[in-house]
């Protein structure tokens, strides 16, 4: 008895349109078997023999594995082909999908930490979280994203870091910020880290952020600059 089942585990390796993983063929025979596989890229009518190379290997093998794989194999059908002293058996096809990853819409970077959004408008956050930088109080370091929720379900648009704080932008025009503060960097005129995403104001168009300084546009074209200031780096005319 011969027989197929896809165990293909769609991988995508951050912006590149890439995946990993294998198909699989069992099979039981009282005489030496040997194994190859065949490709389909026209939905199963005509198919090709599949050599090692390129993203493939194992082609002779009971597990094809295919790695690096980009989104122009989506679609592509794959088989096994089962032989002995008497013969030859083809499996069933196995149908390859290749997901593609989500694309990065914002992206910032602090001194010890990195936020992104994806497309599906997910805030990831990642590095140190000493001050609440991240937005994730449960979390005090870390080298894997680490998805970040702003208050009420809000849906993030822009982000913006500073040394060790965070500035977010929701769709609706919310500014929250998050992280240290010792300068009054947040903007919420108090000088008290927090680890929790705070709400600004609701009339925020873009936003940035200095290593101990933030800046604010409006909805009506102002301009506004909040933390430390010893070197003119609000733009206020003093020090």
């Amino acid at each position: 008895e011969i027989g197929i089942s896809e165990i293909m585990r769609a991988r995508p390796i951050q912006a590149a349109l890439t995946s990993a993983g294998s198909f699989t063929v069992g099979a039981s025979s009282a005489t030496p078997i040997t194994f190859s596989w065949q490709v389909s890229t026209d939905g199963g009518n005509n198919w090709n023999t599949v050599t090692d190379g390129g993203v493939y290997s194992g082609t002779t093998t009971a597990s094809l594995a295919l790695t690096n794989v980009s989104t122009s194999y989506n679609g592509y059908r794959y088989r096994g082909v089962a032989s002995n002293a008497t013969g030859s058996t083809l499996t069933s096809s196995a149908l390859l999908t290749v997901n593609l990853a989500p694309a990065i819409t914002s992206l910032a970077a602090g001194v010890y930490h990195s936020l992104r959004i994806d497309g599906t408008a997910q805030l990831w956050a990642t590095g140190s979280n000493g001050y609440g930088q991240l937005g994730s109080p449960a979390t005090p370091y870390t080298n894997v994203p680490v998805a970040v929720a702003l208050p009420g379900g809000a849906t993030p648009f822009r982000v913006a870091t500073g040394g060790e704080h965070s500035l977010f932008l929701s769709t609706d025009g919310v500014a929250y910020a998050v992280g240290f503060n010792q300068y009054g960097q947040l903007g919420n005129g108090m000088t008290t880290s927090v680890s929790t995403p705070i709400v600004l104001s609701n009339t925020v168009t873009a936003l940035a952020a200095g290593e101990f300084h933030s800046a604010f546009v409006t909805t009506n074209g102002s301009l506004f600059a909040v933390g430390r200031n010893d070197e003119g780096q609000l733009g206020t005319g003093n020090q």
